[in-house]
């Protein structure tokens, strides 16, 4: 979705693609911000399709750590497997 503000609708389109496959919304989560405007998006888009929303969970979070793109850059790629 590159952007949180389009991604209920792409992934309402997605659902309308693949009307039987499970959805996994993998979000930032915006936890420096006043408002986790990613984490918000991800569970409302999650809802929308009946789809399930997760989240990067760091050990020691830099603070620009936000997403799962940012956990395989600093823990490398198994740690997005493990989680």
């Amino acid at each position: 979705a590159v952007d949180s503000g389009n991604l209920p609708a792409v992934a309402q389109a997605m659902r309308n693609l693949y009307p039987n496959s499970p959805i996994l919304i993998v979000g930032d989560d915006d936890v420096d911000k006043s408002i986790n405007k990613g984490r918000a998006k991800a569970v409302e888009a999650a809802a929308l399709v009946g789809g399930l929303a997760t989240f990067p969970s760091f050990a020691h979070r830099a603070e620009k750590e936000t997403d799962f793109n940012d956990l395989q850059r600093t823990h490398g790629a198994d740690a997005v497997k493990v989680q």
